[in-house]
């Protein structure tokens, strides 16, 4: 997996950013001296990557920039990449340990409430309910979803987020047993597979069988049951993908 996470430039991005966080750089720089290490890279394999680097930063930025080869070597190391992204979300070893510390916490005291505060769960399964509506309603009306996410503001075009919304459909629907059910046995499936395919170095997602408790169909239930009640189809049975034309660009 190590070998795996070294490949195919992964890790360049770092190299921009610490072009940007110590060399005072902008960004649009950093990535740009970056673009064309890996391209000059791509072209001559063996290509010194320091001096590679040094001609991509008088290209872009009119100045040297001098690494020497260990420090690229340490600068794109996997390890390095994870490890210096300390800020909230981020990977590093500590940040993301606390983060699940929090997360495993937040879990416990939710589901606590949720089985002790009648308040909280109507909000809950209000909550739920309105969410699996507004799967159906863009199941139903793809391209006006598509209309809501390009007139927001999206990055990307008509053409793009209509593919996208599709494919979201096609991972949804049809939901036979309800969308948003989970299902017993594809559950038991998804844990033994965790706890039995190793990685390259042995270890496994899960270490031990989920506790009782980890999974439940009860708030999901009764946001289908209102569903139901207000006559939306709960189960798509009859989807059917639309045609998506992309356009160059995505517009």
């Amino acid at each position: 997996m190590r070998a795996r996470a070294g490949e195919g430039w992964v890790t360049i991005t770092e190299l921009a950013d610490t072009l940007a966080r110590d060399h005072g750089l902008s960004f649009r720089a950093g990535h740009g001296i970056a673009a064309r290490v890996v391209r000059a890279r791509e072209a001559d394999p063996h290509a010194p990557l320091a001096e590679v680097v040094r001609q991509a930063a008088v290209e872009v930025a009119g100045r040297e920039i001098p690494f020497t080869e260990a420090q690229l070597d340490e600068l794109l190391s996997p390890e390095h990449f994870v490890a210096v992204r300390r800020t909230l979300g981020g990977p590093a070893p500590e940040v993301a340990g606390a983060a699940l510390d929090v997360s495993r916490s937040r879990l416990m005291a939710d589901a606590a409430r949720l089985d002790s505060d009648d308040a909280y769960r109507d909000i809950a399964v209000r909550f739920v309910t309105a969410s699996l509506q507004g799967w159906a309603y863009c199941r139903d009306n793809v391209e006006e979803c598509r209309n809501v996410v390009v007139a927001k503001g999206s990055k990307l075009g008509d053409s793009h987020q209509l593919w996208q919304m599709n494919e979201i459909n096609k991972l949804i629907w049809p939901a036979d047993g309800g969308v948003g059910v989970i299902d017993e046995a594809a559950w038991d499936r998804t844990v033994q597979i965790a706890m039995d395919t190793q990685n390259l170095e042995g270890a496994t997602v899960l270490t031990a069988p989920p506790t009782d408790g980890a999974w439940t169909n009860d708030i999901v239930n009764e946001a289908l049951a209102n569903l139901q009640d207000l006559g939306v189809d709960t189960t798509g049975s009859d989807f059917q993908p639309t045609e998506v034309t992309l356009v160059e660009g995505g517009n």
